[in-house]
C-alpha cells in the first residue's frame, strides 16, 4: 500500500454517479478541523480543513498537498489539488478528487474517494 494513498490524502471513493447521502450523518465537523489518516503507512500524516482550504502534511510535515474544496453538500466535496511536494506522487495539480463521507462514528470519519478512475475507501480520526 502506498504511504500516500490518502487521496486522499486529504488529500486526500465514488462512482461516476453521486452517492446517496446518509441523512443521519452530521458532517459539520468536516468544515473546520484537523484529521489523522488511519489507513496509510505514514503515521505522521494529517489533514487540516478550513472551509474551502485543504492541506495534507506527510513525512512529519516535510511534504504537503494543498487543495481547494468545492462543497457539493455537507458530506461531499470536490478537492482540486493545487500544490504537491510529495516525490513521485501519482496525482498532479489540477487533478480533482471527489470525496463522500459515508458515516462518522466514535470520532472516525469513513469516506470513499475517486480521482482519475482510481477508487478507494478511507478513514480519518477527528483530532
Amino acid at each position: 500500500m502506498s504511504p500516500y494513498r490518502c487521496l486522499s490524502c486529504s488529500l486526500f471513493l465514488i462512482t461516476s454517479a453521486a452517492f446517496s447521502q446518509n441523512p443521519k450523518t452530521d458532517c459539520g465537523a468536516l468544515k473546520n478541523g484537523r484529521f489523522k489518516y488511519l489507513d496509510i503507512e505514514d503515521t505522521s500524516a494529517y489533514v487540516v480543513i478550513n472551509d474551502t482550504v485543504h492541506t495534507e502534511y506527510h513525512n512529519d510535515g516535510k511534504y504537503y498537498i494543498k487543495s481547494r474544496l468545492t462543497w457539493i453538500n455537507d458530506c461531499e466535496y470536490i478537492m482540486t489539488m493545487t500544490a504537491i511536494t510529495i516525490p513521485n506522487f501519482p496525482f498532479h495539480p489540477g487533478d480533482k478528487m471527489q470525496v463522500q463521507v459515508t458515516k462518522i462514528e466514535d470520532g472516525i470519519i469513513y469516506y470513499n474517494s475517486i480521482v482519475n478512475d482510481k477508487k478507494w475507501p478511507g478513514r480519518l480520526r477527528i483530532l
